[in-house]
């Protein structure tokens, strides 16, 4: 007899198309959190350049709170529409409203108002995106079917990052400000969001699951990381390259700027990153098929690795090496998010076999959390080193400028993302040792049903 619970069965391209479109606005929201939010209210409202990377910290470590109290709430939830599919729903709301105040500020606003809407615009984050990640990890229970849905959902969320890049390029002046860029993306993601979460809500299964009482523990919740070397490892590699991305995208508008040189195309070379994830999106799932997920993730660790490097060493004011240079940088960073919510969906079955618990959405948000505190750390220290070596986020920095905006952001994420390849090299969990486990579970189920 076959298990209720089992989710190891190929999903029809119908579920996974309408499961993957939310990722769409979430990743149009998601965006300018790093690259142009920071930005905005340093340069064009005008709060220092300090203030601005402490807010997103603060706001981040505010996350270590929320993120693992909803994942455990979702991971609670019992109701006919399933555990995490409400959420998705009515968190969608919060997060529109969020959206609206934060992206769109009156011109003489203060910290005080960049702090509350930072704090509402990340806890709505959460409340739709540990649901939404915890519902893919539980889509398929197969190691190689878990890449298949995260494929679609990053995918979706390259898509989204596509329309981020895109709309600016062709519905913008070249020269436009930061508040146009944002106001688009405003108008987008309200058009998309309703769109895209009614399909996930009709289409895709979210099976309702026993009531379970048990009370939340923040102690508790963490102390599954200490209890558990496969997420310890995951998540290191994680955090590095987490700073790692959250520096680099937080300076990317100054790096093209004076870095590169290149003011006028942004936007494009935005673009072409995006492209390229996409174009090489089921290149990587086919790879991870073949030479397993964790080596796939240290592959492109390395590749992030070069494309800084062609950055930090390659010729100022040549569009074409920075386009060729920052197509690379899009395949890296498209494997790492691919792989890493495909190996923690592995990671929960570890967790299942040895505590008897399915806690998909706890170990989610957990890493969830370790993702979005590592960018916004990145952010802090971005900025503040900009700040204390005395970087002008208006402009006019000279030769200092170009040298100061390579060495923190091109320098330090290479730096910390070298330890990362060591640490994931050595990953325990490998398609023979996941099969072993899928074993263990299913014969825990057979014996409880």
């Amino acid at each position: 007899m076959s298990n209720p619970e089992d989710e190891s069965q190929a999903q029809p391209i119908k579920t996974l198309l309408s499961y993957g479109g939310p990722m769409v606005p979430l990743a149009i929201v998601d965006v300018p959190i790093v690259i142009y939010l920071p930005v905005f209210y340093s340069r064009e409202i005008g709060i220092d350049i300090g203030i601005v990377g402490l807010i997103f910290v603060l706001a981040r470590i505010w996350d270590g709170v929320t993120d693992p109290l909803i994942g455990w709430l979702s991971d609670k939830t019992h109701s006919k529409y399933g555990r995490r599919k409400p959420w998705v729903v009515i968190g969608t709301l919060f997060l529109m409203v969020s959206v609206w105040f934060a992206f769109n500020p009156a011109t003489d606003v203060g910290a005080v108002y960049a702090t509350f809407w930072m704090f509402c615009l990340f806890l709505s984050t959460t409340v739709v995106y540990i649901p939404y990640l915890s519902w893919g990890a539980e889509l398929s229970s197969d190691y190689d079917g878990r890449n298949i849905v995260v494929g679609y959902r990053e995918v979706a969320g390259m898509i989204g990052n596509i329309a981020v890049a895109a709309g600016p390029v062709f519905l913008l002046p070249a020269d436009a400000s930061v508040r146009s860029v944002l106001f688009y993306l405003i108008v987008v993601v309200f058009v998309l969001f309703p769109i895209t979460v009614a399909p996930a809500a009709i289409f895709v299964p979210d099976r309702p699951r026993k009531k379970v009482t048990s009370k939340f523990s923040l102690a508790d919740a963490w102390r599954l990381f200490g209890n558990n070397r496969p997420f310890q490892m995951l998540v290191g590699a994680v955090i590095l390259a987490g700073v790692a991305m959250g520096i680099l995208n937080s300076l990317a508008i100054f790096l093209v700027d004076e870095g590169l040189g290149l003011s006028d195309k942004f936007f494009t070379l935005f673009l072409i990153e995006y492209l390229s994830a996409i174009a090489l999106s089921p290149v990587i799932v086919r790879l991870a098929k073949r030479f397993g997920k964790h080596q796939v993730f240290c592959g492109a660790l390395a590749v992030f690795v070069l494309s800084l490097a062609l950055f930090a060493f390659g010729p100022r004011l040549n569009f074409l090496f920075a386009a060729v240079s920052i197509g690379i940088l899009g395949c890296g960073m498209v494997a790492i998010f691919i792989m890493a919510t495909s190996i923690l969906a592995d990671i929960a079955d570890y967790d299942t076999v040895s505590s008897g618990e399915k806690r998909a959405g706890l170990y989610m948000s957990l890493y969830k959390f370790a993702s979005k505190f590592s960018m916004a750390l990145g952010v802090g220290i971005a900025y503040g080193a900009l700040d204390l070596i005395g970087y002008d986020a208006k402009g006019g920095n000279g030769e200092f400028g170009i040298f100061a905006i390579k060495l923190v952001g091109l320098g330090l994420p290479a730096l910390l993302l070298l330890p990362g390849i060591f640490l994931m090299a050595r990953f325990p969990i490998d398609r023979h040792e996941h099969r072993l486990l899928r074993e263990k579970i299913a014969l825990a189920d057979g014996a409880r049903s």
